[in-house]
């Protein structure tokens, strides 16, 4: 439970910084691509015994940490514009309430325990999602589906970079300690986003550079724990996720409101409730 812990109060951290570069005006785009290097050179400082002695660009994993890569930094880039976008409180539940997909997979692929208790949550998850996305009525006088589709799309990019990041666990961690597997996945998505860079000949400044440095220590250590959980023999992985999103969805409702001044609507409201609700049927489901 304490290497749960840990990740959900460095991936709530994630989400806060976003907020704390508005107020900077941290380039969020040149953050992430300087981000990605940060947490691939933890992986390489961590695992450099292994990245001394073995070729691991000849390893059977390493072609799908390049893909993994490419995952990790489309959807965390959709999470920033999704911060500024739709706020901090939306972002969070929709990214965190993806662990439906993950569950969904370890259920089939793994033949983890499932029931009516567990469909339940699973349902109420998805209602969950619509409410804590709903703005109030005078936000705005157009409907617009922007506000619906950014928080389905990161949604689902969340989830699939969770199916990532067990896969990785499961099948890479027999051959590679996962420090150097996450180096990998997250040298991958800087080369992406340097090159990107590159390309729009971004100018990037110090505070960029800054902001990029703290969220690589905060992505690569997060990571680390949440697959350190996720090796346990006690527990399913089912259940590792639900505590894991629980837990950030009440960090980072308790950040947003306390410290940022969100407005939380009733409907909000509605959805953080049914969130909750959703995640306890969850994990209940594997306790009954």
């Amino acid at each position: 439970m304490t290497l749960i812990l840990i990740s959900i109060i460095l991936s709530g951290s994630l989400l806060i910084c976003f907020k704390v570069f508005e107020k900077f005006e941290v380039n969020s785009s040149n953050a992430i691509s300087i981000n990605y290097l940060f947490a691939s050179g933890s992986g390489i400082i961590m695992g450099f015994d292994t990245f001394s002695s073995t070729n691991v660009m000849q390893a059977e994993w390493f072609p799908y940490t390049l893909l993994f890569g490419l995952m990790f930094i489309s959807t965390f880039n959709l999470v920033a514009y999704g911060v500024k976008t739709s706020g901090l409180m939306v972002v969070s539940i929709a990214q965190k309430m993806s662990l439906i997909i993950p569950l969904a997979f370890s259920i089939i692929y793994y033949n983890e325990s499932y029931g009516i208790v567990k469909i339940l949550g699973i349902v109420l998850a998805l209602i969950a999602i619509y409410f804590s996305a709903k703005k109030a009525k005078d936000e705005t006088t157009i409907f617009s589906w922007k506000i619906l589709l950014i928080p389905i799309f990161i949604f689902i990019g969340s989830g699939v970079v969770d199916i990532s990041i067990k896969v990785s666990q499961e099948y890479f961690g027999a051959q590679a300690p996962f420090s150097v597997i996450l180096a990998c996945i997250f040298g991958s998505a800087g080369v992406v986003g340097l090159v990107q860079k590159l390309m729009q000949r971004s100018k990037i400044q110090l505070k960029d550079f800054i902001g990029g440095m703290c969220l690589g220590l905060l992505n690569f250590f997060s990571t680390y724990f949440l697959m350190k959980a996720l090796s346990s023999d006690v527990l399913e992985s089912s259940f590792v996720f639900a505590i894991n999103n629980i837990g950030i969805i009440l960090f980072n409702s308790m950040i947003a409101a306390a410290v940022f001044r969100e407005q939380i609507t009733k409907t909000n409201t509605y959805g953080i409730i049914l969130a909750l609700v959703s995640i306890l049927l969850i994990y209940l489901s594997n306790v009954i």
